[in-house]
Formats: structure tokens, sequence, C-alpha cells
């Protein structure tokens, strides 16, 4: 059995290569080891915009499942290509990335909202003419909303290593059939947009009579429930707080996964103390422990009133800061010890779910 040099397909190689454009390259290297005949071929293919051939994508959903079919029509000699996708990880998780033509396949990358699917076959043999499906990609649904997925880039290399490439090939949409509830207080708030994205994503709902309390305070316990939900977190639903049972009812599974996670500690006597209401500093570090980046012990915030930030918060804070997750609230002042509204608790959830998906 062959086995492709290590030097070029390392995963970190790899990802170095994409950086420099060079992952087509690197295949096309590997067809030269492969074939010692094929070395009379220029090993740097030249670029030309894409001509003749039509790349469409189709899309299935079924319970869920979502599948990209990439076509190509009145292909010629396609012997290798490249295609790289945008698509939404807020919403949908890549769950397979494959494609039917024989020959080689690189394992697809994903960067971000960035999937790179690389192909090549191998040994004296013609290119792919006509029509034919080059890659099937396969998604998960994870969070609400509508959400889409872009054939951004494709190259196609002839036998001869003659490269075409082009540019926005094609998109397909996939539509999220639910009833999107009107929030009667946010129009013209400054988070009126995140809520209403938070909303869709269902990590947080308004109330029965369909407002929403932007600049209400927020407890413990919703904040837990916020976040536990926001990472589709999974646990066994248990908590060992010596006082559960005042844990509401709605809340009480969300915040189980919350403190299996490790992002919610009790207090010294063994309490959760559900409807307390959180504030700043507190809603900080546990971002950053969902964030899953260790905060530098010691480092303070520049803020004018970091004397008033609690020392066990002020790494976190520093680092929220840094990552661009969190900012004072004007006059260069944190105001750690005041309470949270529910419009910056989903601003901050939805700047952490960015964060996570390489945004």
């Amino acid at each position: 059995m062959l086995t492709p040099p290590p030097v070029l397909f390392t995963r970190g190689r790899m990802v170095f290569m994409r950086k420099i454009g060079l992952t087509l390259t690197a295949l096309l290297l590997f067809i030269l080891w492969l074939s010692p005949s094929a070395a009379v071929r220029a090993a740097e293919p030249q670029a030309t915009e894409l001509g003749g051939a039509d790349l469409t994508l189709t899309v299935a959903e079924t319970d869920g499942i979502l599948t990209v079919n990439v076509h190509g029509k009145q292909l010629k000699d396609v012997y290798a290509f490249e295609l790289l996708f945008e698509y939404d990880p807020l919403r949908m998780e890549l769950t397979g990335a494959r494609t039917d033509v024989s020959g080689f396949t690189l394992a697809p990358m994903r960067d971000g909202k960035q999937i790179l699917l690389a192909h090549t076959k191998t040994g004296s043999v013609s290119g792919i003419n006509g029509d034919a499906k080059l890659a099937v990609l396969t998604f998960k649904r994870i969070r609400g909303g509508d959400a889409a997925v872009l054939l951004k880039e494709a190259k196609l290399v002839d036998s001869s290593l003659a490269m075409k490439e082009a540019k926005q090939a094609d998109s397909v949409a996939f539509l999220h059939k639910q009833v999107r509830p009107k929030l009667t207080d946010i129009d013209g708030h400054w988070a009126e947009e995140r809520i209403r994205m938070a909303v869709e994503l269902g990590f947080v709902s308004g109330y029965g009579d369909s407002a929403f309390g932007p600049s209400r305070p927020v407890t413990r316990a919703e904040f837990a429930a916020m976040l536990s939900r926001a990472l589709l977190l999974k646990g066994s639903g248990d908590t060992s707080f010596t006082d559960n049972g005042q844990i509401p009812r709605w809340a009480r599974e969300a915040v189980a996964t919350a403190a299996e996670a490790g992002l919610i500690h009790g207090y010294d006597d063994g309490t959760f103390r559900a409807e307390r209401l959180i504030n700043r500093a507190e809603m900080t570090v546990m971002i950053i422990r969902a964030l899953g980046v260790q905060p530098v012990a010691g480092a303070e915030p520049g803020f004018a009133d970091v004397a008033n930030i609690p020392n066990w918060a002020k790494p976190s804070v520093k680092l929220a800061v840094d990552q661009g997750l969190m900012q004072g609230r004007g006059g260069n002042v944190f105001s750690p010890l005041e309470q949270a509204t529910r419009a910056e608790a989903v601003s901050l959830i939805l700047n952490l779910l960015s964060k996570k998906a390489g945004w």
C-alpha cells in the first residue's frame, strides 16, 4: 500500500498549506510521487477562469440532517479538484464530507465557517468528463434559524495539471420553519437584533405577555440555563447543591449540566442560590470557563474601577476584554458588581458562540 510522504500530509502542515493557498498543489505533488512518469507535467498549475464547467448545489433535509450535493456539468478532464465551502456553524454541524470519485481525498478541513475538500485521481488515467457528482456534505441542524451553505471557490485541474478556478459558484439555503415570536419591548433597543437572534437560536425566550424584558436583571438560574442551552450541554441532570429543591423546575436540568461542565459553582455552604441576581463579574467568570481558555493569574484589566473588581474575577475580566467578548459600560468603567441585564447576557453568550465557532 502506498503511503503519502509525511512531510506533505501532517495536519499542521496542511493547515499551513491552506493559509498560503497550496493545498491543491500538495495533492498534485502527491500525484507526482505516486506516478514518476507524470513528472513531465508542470508541478505548479497555472490558474485561469473556470469556463465551460457548471458547478451547482442541490439540497435535501430529512429529520434535521442536511445533505448538500455538488454536481458538475459539462466537465472536461477533471483530474483533481478543491472545493471551498462556507456554512453557518452556529446552526449547523458538519458530520461528513466525501466524494465517490476514485483516487485520494484529504480529510475535510474546517476553519471557522469554512470547509475545504480536496481530491485527486492517481496514476495515468483520464479525468472526469461530462456530468458527475463531485462531492457530498452532510450537516446536522443544531440550532434554529435559517442557514446556508455556499460553494465559495472551486479549483479544477485536468490531467495535464492545468488549473481553472471560479469564485461564488453556488449556494443553497436551509429554511427553518418556525414561528418567530413577536417581542413587544425591544424595538430600537441597542441589542434588538441580538435578542432576536438569541431567541431564534433557541437558548432564551420571551415571557407570556410577548415581552422580553431586555433591562430586567438576570438570576443565577436564568444565566446558567441560557449558557447551558446555548452550548448544547448534556448531562445527568443531577446536582449536589443543598438547595436543589429551590432551583426552578424549568431550570433544574440546565443548571445541573452547567455544573457538571464546571461552568458554575456553588457557595461554600453547598448552596446554588438560584434566585440570586447575577452580577457582571460573576457572569464574566462563567463565560471564560465556557470559552475554555485559562486566564493568566494575576492579570488585571485596565478599567478605571479595577479596584472594585473582585480579585478572583480580574483575570477573567481581562481575558474577556482581550478576546472581544465583553466591554465596559462607558467612562472606562466595568461596573463589576452591578446586576447584569438580560440584554447583556444574551449579547455576551452570542459573542461566546461566535468565538467558539471561529468567527
